[in-house]
């Protein structure tokens, strides 16, 4: 499909997709984030795309790189001719037809678009990305462009395409800088049977997507699985990586839970109960029999405690980590 088709297509998508009331949905949408909550990026749904444009929608799965650039270019049309806007945002897609395991990715899945469920296990700082490189030769001052990828090595001109020089050195000023974050997404662990390990794969978060989620966040990815060269392996072999388009929590923190005066009232009168310990350590895998002292254990760890500040100034932090310790297939994972 080429790319100026493309751009019509998601043009008349965005323009006309409505819902059963007749609302002009991404309309709506685009406009919201204009006047009442300013966003960088316009999150849309596939099964809407697949819908209104089946040969779109699959093409966006089989050649997403192409294809998510388009989806922005009609974007910025739409601002600039309907809004009377000039500027960019990202297009990000969920609700993608299938979702993956970690452990189910493999070399099918490679340059597409995919979405996948997990566990996010660890999550570095946040660091500049230098999206459009400029080098600068040293000798005449002539200037080179390349464009980076976040998932390969930094490309750079081998010499300065007017004098020959190898003297070349970047430019920060004139380049161009995009926050990026990577993250493990690791299985969920009721996925697994007993004694499988669970896999993982690394993710990388740019520009808006950073920080907007935690280690503990149970999500659903949509991206487009990319593979490296391992720089240790001197066999053919490459490492995939995740390049993150949208994420969705699919597992609210407690500050966010929406408690009922019902739910409240429940709350309190099992907290009169005088066999409430036993309660709670017996809603804990309750396909488990026995081990009520990990339960326990695990139990503590869950409601935490009390944050505390000593006289001297010490602070004691209220809450507690769980290490279960013992022999394959004793359902170690199960309980947690």
């Amino acid at each position: 499909m080429e790319k100026e088709e493309m751009i019509k297509g998601f043009i008349e998508f965005l323009r006309n997709y409505a819902d059963s009331k007749g609302n002009k949905v991404y309309i709506s949408k685009i406009n919201d984030l204009l006047t009442v909550t300013p966003k960088k990026s316009l999150d849309i749904d596939w099964s809407h795309l697949n819908a209104f444009n089946p040969p779109l929608a699959q093409e966006l799965i089989e050649n997403p790189e192409e294809v998510l650039l388009a989806a922005e270019d009609a974007i910025r049309t739409i601002l600039l001719e309907d809004f009377d806007e000039e500027m960019a945002l990202h297009a990000r897609f969920y609700s993608l037809p299938q979702t993956l395991l970690v452990k189910e990715l493999g070399a099918e899945h490679i340059n597409r678009l995919i979405q996948v469920e997990g566990i996010i296990t660890r999550i570095s700082e946040v660091k500049p990305f230098v999206q459009k490189a400029v080098f600068v030769c040293k000798d005449c001052g002539n200037e080179m462009i390349r464009l980076q990828k976040p998932y390969s090595s930094m490309v750079k001109p081998p010499r300065c395409e007017n004098c020959g020089s190898r003297n070349l050195d970047i430019n920060v000023e004139k380049s161009s800088f995009i926050n990026l974050q990577t993250f493990r997404l690791q299985d969920r662990p009721e996925s697994l049977k007993g004694g499988q390990m669970p896999r993982f794969v690394d993710a990388i978060l740019l520009d808006d997507l950073v920080d907007i989620a935690l280690p503990g966040d149970r999500v659903i990815i949509t991206g487009i699985l990319r593979i490296i060269m391992e720089s240790k392996e001197k066999r053919p072999i490459f490492k995939k990586i995740l390049e993150v388009n949208h994420i969705d929590h699919i597992s609210k923190d407690v500050e966010e839970l929406d408690i009922s005066p019902e739910d409240e009232q429940r709350i309190r009168e099992l907290a009169k109960r005088p066999d409430v310990i036993d309660a709670i350590v017996d809603s804990i895998a309750p396909a488990i029999y026995g081990l009520r002292k990990e339960k326990l254990g695990i139990a503590l760890a869950l409601f935490g405690g009390v944050h505390r500040q000593l006289p001297d100034g010490t602070k004691l932090r209220g809450e507690s980590h769980v290490l279960l310790v013992g022999d394959p297939g004793v359902a170690k994972s199960q309980l947690l």
